[in-house]
């Protein structure tokens, strides 16, 4: 019976984390499909003004209503791109206050960076489908339980003492349940 539950445990955790980086690469494609989208519509305007006038005014271009429309969808993605990981995103924030031409410029090197966040997203995906990252994260449960009342770890070893320790405390308690409960009850009277 603890095989069972062993290996539904293990199955569990092994699609949820599948799961979880399917679901951060299908965001990360359509950020980067909507990015794409507002990029070429401006680089559009830019190329029609281009032939119109003869003069290629970036900043006049980006600033008109229509390039404003698209630049201001841009910086609204913004949120979504900070929550992207891998992400350096301090450089290149895309933000009303900028003007047109950089929004426009800090917009394409997000793309880029969007781009090479996907490519790594992409490993990251074929790599979980190695039962070992789900053997990892179970093996790490008791230092992420611990994690979540405050207690940090400064190094990695602390850590795999804990769950170390925490594992054999486990099994220990299930092996001698019985023996404990007559100790326990024995104390009791």
């Amino acid at each position: 019976m603890i095989y069972f539950t062993i290996l539904i445990l293990f199955l569990f955790v092994y699609i949820l984390l599948i799961l979880e980086k399917f679901f951060i690469l299908q965001s990360t494609s359509k950020l980067i499909d909507e990015f794409n989208n507002h990029l070429e519509e401006l680089h559009n305007i830019l190329t029609q003004y281009n032939t119109r006038y003869g003069a290629y005014q970036q900043d006049v271009v980006l600033d008109c209503p229509e390039g404003k429309k698209h630049i201001n969808a841009l910086v609204n993605l913004m949120p979504r791109v900070k929550d992207v990981p891998n992400i350096s995103w301090g450089y290149s924030n895309l933000s009303y206050n900028n003007g047109g031409e950089r929004n426009f410029r800090n917009a394409w090197t997000l793309y880029n960076e969007l781009l090479e966040s996907h490519d790594h997203q992409v490993y990251a995906f074929k790599k979980q489908f190695n039962p070992k990252y789900a053997i990892i994260y179970i093996l790490n449960i008791p230092s992420k339980i611990i994690s979540l009342f405050g207690i940090q770890f400064k190094k990695e070893t602390s850590s795999n003492i804990f769950n170390f320790v925490s594992w054999i405390i486990g099994t220990l308690v299930t092996i001698f349940q019985p023996e404990i409960k007559a100790i326990i009850l024995e104390l009791l009277k």
